[in-house]
């Protein structure tokens, strides 16, 4: 839920800087509305791949986690709901 509300206020943020840009354009406002308009654009640009790349970051995590579970417990891959790759080469080797 907290990845879909920071992508909703990223767009928002990205759309109210277009809004800003269009309107001033068509109205021939002064340049300082479009700079403004462009510098909402940047700053809801960069809130956007900041929400991605963590994002990113944290399905990562999380296949990482699932991998070291498998490792862990022994159990097969494909009794681990779904859990397709792991490291098997850092099995214990006592026996």
């Amino acid at each position: 839920m907290d990845a879909a509300f920071s992508f909703l206020i990223s767009i928002g943020i990205i759309a109210f800087g277009v809004w800003i840009v269009a309107s001033s354009i068509a109205a021939v406002s002064p340049l300082a509305w479009p700079l403004m308009g462009l510098l909402t654009i940047i700053v809801g640009s960069i809130s956007l791949y900041q929400t991605t790349r963590d994002l990113q970051n944290r399905v990562a995590e999380s296949s990482h986690a699932w991998s070291a579970q498998c490792a862990i417990t022994g159990v097969p891959m494909s009794a681990r709901h779904g859990c397709i790759m792991a490291d098997w080469s850092r099995r214990s080797r006592t026996r």
